[in-house]
């Protein structure tokens, strides 16, 4: 399975949202590889902050409903379907990334995790 996050805005959460998916799938014991083409690389500085232990700042974007909304009435009727699952526990991912750790490793994660593992199971099912 191949799974691609594409925006051209910086800060949206394309990183966050992909590494935490990976974190899910890798802890189900699936083999995951995630590459990260963004000039940024903050893909990179997270994994080296897993291993070191520091804190970077990363750009948080706040989500707004009308967006959202808007989105998922336009994209209804195209194939692959718009994803259902929600995200709204945006400052527990950003703040897992700022340390380099998973939502899940954090204190005050549950509905978090419940969003990301609900997330990698909508993904699973609508790509072969």
């Amino acid at each position: 399975m191949i799974v691609a996050f594409l925006n051209q805005q910086d800060g949206v959460g394309k990183t966050t949202l992909a590494l935490h998916l990976a974190g899910v799938w890798a802890c189900q014991g699936h083999r995951v590889a995630v590459i990260d083409a963004d000039p940024d690389a903050c893909a990179v500085e997270w994994s080296e902050l897993r291993a070191q232990g520091n804190a970077p700042v990363l750009n948080r974007c706040n989500a707004r409903p009308s967006v959202m909304r808007d989105l998922t009435q336009a994209l209804a009727n195209y194939d692959p379907p718009a994803l259902t699952s929600l995200i709204t526990e945006r400052a527990v991912f950003a703040n897992a990334m700022e340390s380099g750790r998973l939502a899940c490793e954090t204190p005050y994660s549950v509905a978090a995790v419940h969003e990301i593992t609900a997330l990698a199971a909508e993904v699973e099912r609508i790509v072969p």
